[in-house]
């Protein structure tokens, strides 16, 4: 049996022992827009909920948008605070405020805080409602003021891990990594769903798909893959870039991609924008590019993948790299010095040109997805350390008190670098 398929229920025994009880469970997510953490979350939580437990997701449901539709799931909104960076717009004391009124028609077995800024809020709203409190790092951020949380980290990556680990003054080896969170079902059912931003792409156009956010050091790649586009068009007239995405970086990109166009004197670049649907774009790929769940998107629906970081080229998705761009979460820090995009030009030609490789490289890289990252997997392993979270006594007034001061070390340094940068109109 492969690890993407379901098994059917097995009757009980005479005699054997019940099936364990559903928990509550509550996930906490920061204020993000759109991208792979939210999408991470709610792949999470979905699989909990397939798996009988009652689960809440927390977030600033009117900002946030899901590429993962809720199953199972419901929204709790938490309103954020328009002049607070990005990240932090949601993390109010009122807010955990509102997870304990939550809290408290129903107790939680447990909360999952998906991201640092976060995490003070939660072990405060935990602390005050005596329910235990489980980290779920998806990124390396995060600094010295999580330090004082004693309470259980997952980290999604081994980089993840081995960063926080020293940070957060933990044994890394006692920080398990928890890789699989993305919904196989789910995208596979979706790749034949109709999706209207690609009804003006050509239908015999030869598509490179790039998912990602315009921000930061993503924009940097997406450059570097626009670049490449345009390089590549020079030799190959069939061939095209499905950019889906948005942004603060849109409108550079949104140039970057005019004068590719122009130079090309056709429509090289094809900004989809913000995909709903982004298994059928995904699907309508010859090739991948990117980082990240856009990679492991792609690569679950056999897509010869390519790992693009803010330096450019990062690697091929294939037996003999997988383990070193799976160290840095397929994000593309393993490369150190800038790559031209011509180098990400010639890797796609490769594929484009030879039949057999590309479907090498995609059934490689489906099998590693189903062995490795679908989100069934993350969500039983989740599920077992919520349960030994839950099996624990309630602490006594003297560890409830060390909980509370702990969230109180966390908040501050939050509030006070929240505010200095709110000042700044940052």
């Amino acid at each position: 049996m492969t690890p993407h398929e379901p098994t059917d229920p097995v009757p009980l025994a005479e005699g054997a022992a019940a099936a364990p009880r559903a928990l509550r469970v509550a996930g906490l997510l920061s204020h993000m827009g759109f991208g792979g953490s939210q999408n991470s979350a709610m792949s999470i939580c979905n699989g909990l909920a397939a798996r009988g437990h009652d689960v809440v997701l927390f977030c600033d449901s009117e900002r946030t948008h899901f590429a993962i539709e809720p199953a199972g799931v419901r929204l709790v909104h938490l309103p954020a605070c328009p002049v607070m960076p990005t990240e932090r717009r949601n993390v109010r004391i009122l807010n955990a405020l509102r997870i304990l009124g939550r809290h408290g028609s129903r107790p939680f077995d447990g909360l999952i805080a998906f991201n640092p800024e976060t995490l003070a809020m939660a072990e405060a709203a935990g602390a005050l409602g005596h329910f235990p409190v489980v980290f779920y790092a998806l990124g390396v951020a995060g600094g010295p003021y999580l330090r004082p949380f004693r309470g259980p980290v997952v980290a999604n990556s081994i980089e993840t891990r081995n960063a926080l680990a020293p940070v957060m003054r933990r044994d890394p080896e006692r920080v398990p990594v928890i890789r699989a969170r993305i919904p196989v079902l789910t995208l596979e059912r979706r790749a034949h769903d109709p999706c209207p931003q690609l009804a003006a792409v050509p239908p015999d156009l030869r598509a490179i798909v790039l998912a990602t956010r315009f921000k930061g050091y993503k924009a940097d790649m997406v450059a570097n893959a626009v670049e490449a586009a345009g390089l590549l068009a020079r030799r190959r007239r069939d061939v095209g870039l499905l950019l889906a995405g948005d942004g603060p970086a849109f409108h550079e990109v949104r140039a970057l991609a005019d004068r590719v166009n122009r130079n090309a004197g056709r429509t090289v670049v094809h900004l989809l924008g913000h995909v709903r649907n982004i298994a059928a774009v995904f699907a309508r790929a010859e090739a991948v590019i990117g980082m990240g769940r856009g990679i492991w998107e792609g690569l679950t629906l056999g897509k010869p993948s390519i790992v693009v970081g803010s330096l450019g080229f990062a690697g091929v998705v294939a037996p003999e790299t997988v383990e070193e761009l799976g160290y840095y979460n397929f994000a593309g820090r393993n490369a150190t010095e800038p790559v031209p995009p011509a180098r990400l030009a010639d890797e796609l030609e490769h594929i484009l040109a030879d039949g057999a490789y590309a479907r090498r490289l995609g059934e490689f890289g489906r099998r590693f997805i189903l062995e490795n990252f679908d989100a069934r997997i993350g969500a039983a392993q989740i599920e077992e350390i919520l349960r030994d979270e839950a099996a624990r006594p309630v602490p006594s007034a003297g560890g409830w008190l060390r909980r509370l001061a702990a969230a109180a070390q966390m908040v501050l340094p939050l509030v006070r670098s929240a505010t200095a940068a709110a000042l700044r109109g940052t």
